[in-house]
């Protein structure tokens, strides 16, 4: 990683993007800067639950959480990610949400740096939904088998995906998903993880491909009229591009993560 891309300013420094100008279209960072106790106001000290978390791109998205129950809390310094902030989720009903469908891109890549506190239970990372019916969803989560997944209901027809490596929670770690537009493809820490389909004609479906979606959400689906499939554990970084990386670029960025919060790769 090229350390010029980096501007360093105390313990709430900002990068360079990535990639240099090529900003993500979604890019969430757990900063003290980006994470807010208020309606965009209010620095968070460790442990106090967060109302805004606001992303880092070109768009400024304010993924918030009114509800004082469900909304997550903010890690200081966690020590499972270098030091760095996290977001931390309660597995129960912690979610925070951009009410808007955000991207209409057919292709692209999803980076999470996350680590979870539990397993056996379904957990949903990144989601984008229809909040009010039963019939359209875009998924990225770890199913009931600790498996990584990806899932989608489009008008109430399903598709799977899974990985075979199960996800502990001895470690962070960086997971890469992306699709072509017709294929999808996942790596964790830069290396590979073949899919496999388990359900219906996943055809690379990205957030585009699924109609009526009316948010995004970390943490869990805000879907069917509520919250579900919370996730447990901590969130430091999402990035989301509108376009398919290149080897080079896929290799930059997760050298950026591997080297901000302390991961092999």
């Amino acid at each position: 990683m090229d350390l010029r891309r980096m501007t360093i300013g105390g313990a709430g420094w900002t990068p360079g993007a990535p990639l240099g100008g090529s900003l993500p279209s979604l890019w969430l960072r757990a900063d003290a800067g980006c994470c807010f106790t208020g309606a965009g106001s209010g620095a968070p000290t460790d442990g106090d639950p967060i109302q805004v978390w606001l992303s880092k791109d070109a768009g400024a998205y304010s993924f918030a959480q009114t509800t004082a129950a469900k909304k997550p809390t903010w890690t200081a310094s966690n020590g499972d990610f270098n030091g760095r902030p996290t977001v931390t989720y309660d597995g129960v009903d912690d979610i925070m949400t951009y009410g808007a469908a955000l991207t209409t891109e057919t292709a692209g890549c999803l980076y999470v740096v996350f680590k979870r506190a539990s397993i056996g239970t379904q957990h949903t990372l990144v989601s984008s939904a229809d909040y009010t019916a039963a019939l359209d969803l875009w998924s990225v989560r770890i199913d009931s088998t600790n498996d990584h997944e990806w899932y989608s209901l489009d008008s109430g027809i399903n598709a799977i995906e899974s990985s075979g490596t199960a996800v502990g929670t001895s470690a962070a770690q960086i997971l890469m998903f992306e699709s072509s537009g017709t294929a999808h493809r996942l790596e964790i820490n830069g290396v590979e993880d073949a899919l496999t389909v388990d359900a219906g004609v996943p055809a690379g479906k990205w957030f585009g491909d699924i109609a009526n979606r009316d948010n995004v959400s970390v943490g869990g689906d805000h879907y069917n009229g509520g919250n579900t499939n919370p996730f447990h554990g901590n969130v430091a970084e999402v990035m989301l591009y509108d376009r398919v990386l290149t080897a080079d670029e896929l290799d930059q960025v997760d050298r950026y993560l591997a080297n901000r919060y302390g991961l092999a790769i």
